[in-house]
């Protein structure tokens, strides 16, 4: 027997318990999953995938093995939401509605699988100088250069100010809606990094002025990107969000007070006068976009009609209105047909073979993330999975865990607050479900919170306890 032996063998025993040594061992390769992870939400859909499979998996063994997991309400929350959409895909199976149901869950299971990668999160923070806010400035720096790279390596760089026109219809490596969500959230994430390196003092000038740089770069360029995508739905998104970004960030300096508060909202007052400036800019385009078929509140008024069924078919020539709305009417129509438990995880058959619509332009989702759940899940699973949400949500809240550092704390919670509010936004003119952008987006976010809140209590339960003798 080598002298590596023992070591190795201990190891191995340790890890079977899960006591604090294992933890310890754990700790940089879960920092570097979860680190990964956030830098590969933005570059495409395969590689986050297989990251929130691997973190999701290697979770389970770690939950089963310690009753302080086990225990989490969370976690079991969680799995009943998994098994229960799992058998609404195999009723569908079974009752021969088209589709690939059992493949499509992670469609709607997708915020369940944050507390299995809260475990490696809280895992993570036990890496030695791992803060929480720490953390969380690295994935949101790691996702803010994995976008960059996806975002800018088709760009037209030769075509000036129109670098990137040839996204607007899909072309340039994504598509527009898609690239659209990307640019938003990026810019969400960058600027916030820039109020940070721009208002407080935590490098020397020299790192300050460069990473400021290079974050007013990215700002500049996502925020060309998004106007030049011509989306209205990620143009409301962005305001919308923006605005809640600012009102987080000065109530949150408000309550924080301290002497770097009138630094830190001058920084951000700087942030929004540079967008209104650029929104003037582009005053013309928008309008011009926004006009189309009739404007944002004929649009609106219409979608109103649609939803409570006050128009249909014979009302309007929808197809020469919007491609869209027929949609509309048809999640509408599936809905009534059942309510309660819905048709299946897999929708996309159903534009095409139900109620006579054909699918238009080859669109084979709803464009509505809130009409898709109804349709497919039906009121009982959407209340269950809305529930499910507000859960998680309180279990991100945690009165023992440590006081976060003022400044990074507030623009924390306003990147939170401003990504939801986009994310809610987006959600209604898009199957913001099926977008791993945004799904994953949010796995990642609600992990983030959940390993400083319940999960974080629990594996911090672990490693403070002393080692049982097996």
């Amino acid at each position: 027997m080598n002298a590596a032996e023992p070591r190795a063998i201990s190891f191995l025993r340790s890890l079977t318990v899960l006591d604090a040594k294992a933890i310890e061992r754990l700790a940089p390769t879960s920092l570097t999953l979860v680190l990964l992870y956030a830098g590969c939400l933005a570059v495409g859909n395969s590689p986050g995938n297989v990251l929130l499979g691997i973190l999701a998996i290697s979770a389970l063994p770690i939950v089963a093995l310690r009753q302080e997991l086990r225990s989490r309400p969370i976690l079991i929350f969680s799995l009943f939401i998994i098994l229960y959409l799992l058998a609404m895909a195999v009723r569908a199976e079974l009752e021969g509605i088209p589709g690939r149901h059992i493949r499509a869950i992670d469609n709607f299971a997708f915020v369940a699988f944050a507390p299995f990668v809260a475990v490696h999160v809280a895992i993570a923070l036990r890496f030695p100088m791992m803060s929480f806010e720490r953390l969380c400035l690295l994935a949101a720096a790691i996702f803010i250069a994995g976008s960059s790279a996806r975002l800018f390596w088709n760009a037209d760089w030769a075509a000036g100010l129109s670098l990137f026109g040839e996204y607007e219809w899909g072309a340039g490596g994504g598509n527009r809606n898609y690239l659209s969500i990307e640019a938003g959230l990026t810019l969400l994430a960058s600027g916030s990094l820039l109020v940070l390196a721009v208002a407080t003092r935590r490098w020397p000038p020299p790192v300050r002025l460069v990473v400021g740089g290079l974050l007013a770069l990215v700002c500049a360029l996502d925020f060309l990107a998004l106007i030049e995508m011509k989306s209205r739905t990620n143009w409301i998104a962005a305001t919308v969000a923006g605005l809640v970004w600012l009102v987080t960030l000065f109530v949150g300096s408000l309550r924080r007070g301290g002497a770097r508060r009138s630094v830190l909202w001058g920084a951000a007052a700087a942030v929004a006068v540079l967008a209104a400036v650029g929104l003037a800019a582009f005053s013309s385009q928008i309008a011009s976009r926004l006009s189309d078929n009739g404007g944002v509140t004929a649009n609106a008024e219409l979608l109103a009609g649609i939803v409570t069924g006050r128009l249909d078919r014979s009302s309007i020539d929808f197809q020469a209105y919007d491609p869209r709305l027929p949609l509309f009417v048809t999640a509408r129509e599936l809905i009534a047909m059942k309510p309660l438990f819905g048709w299946g995880t897999d929708v996309g058959p159903l534009v095409k073979e139900h109620v006579g619509v054909t699918a238009l332009q080859g669109k084979t989702q709803f464009h509505d993330a809130y009409l898709e759940f109804l349709v497919a899940v039906g009121i009982v699973g959407t209340g269950l999975i809305a529930g499910h949400l507000a859960a998680v949500a309180l279990a991100c809240r945690r009165r023992t865990a440590p006081a976060l550092d003022p400044d990074v704390g507030v623009l924390l919670a306003a990147l939170a607050a401003g990504s939801l509010a986009y994310v809610g936004i987006v959600a209604i003119a898009e199957s913001a479900n099926r977008m791993e952008i945004i799904t994953q987006g949010l796995v990642l976010l609600f992990a983030l919170m959940l390993g400083r809140g319940s999960i974080g209590q629990a594996i911090e339960r672990i490693a403070g306890s002393a080692t049982r003798p097996q």
